[in-house]
């Protein structure tokens, strides 16, 4: 995920990897207040099991 989002900034966008279980609520919760907290607001959520 970590070369993916290089790729992305590379090519002049934004992303922020955060690794959580987001079936506990507080690594959920961190998770969302982490990305508000960059960019002000969370538009899109993608989900891996990258191992």
């Amino acid at each position: 995920m970590q070369a993916l989002a290089a790729e992305i900034e590379k090519a002049g966008g934004t992303a922020l990897v955060i690794e959580a279980d987001i079936t506990d609520h507080a690594q959920a919760q961190s998770a969302v207040d982490q990305t508000v907290e960059r960019f002000g607001r969370l538009d899109i959520l993608v989900n891996s099991l990258a191992a």
